[in-house]
């Protein structure tokens, strides 16, 4: 068993925008593709990768959640 403590990060889960608008998450697309291929070519495996564990943070960027099981 582990735990963390953390900050929660500013922002609403991919999947949760979908739902409340879908042509918002349609022009995000471009940069999380990118941001996925990211994390590969830097060989993060990201078990729990999802639209519910990926948030767009308000810089641009994306954030990850629920990354206990990260390598």
């Amino acid at each position: 068993m582990s735990g963390c403590l953390y900050h929660p990060l500013p922002g609403t889960a991919l999947e949760a925008l979908f739902h409340q608008a879908p042509d918002k998450l349609q022009a995000l697309l471009p940069t999380l593709t990118a941001f996925v291929r990211q994390l590969h070519r830097k060989k993060i495996y990201f078990r729990p990768l999802h639209t519910g564990t990926i948030l767009p943070l308000p810089d641009g960027r994306f954030g990850l959640i629920a990354f206990l099981d990260l390598k």
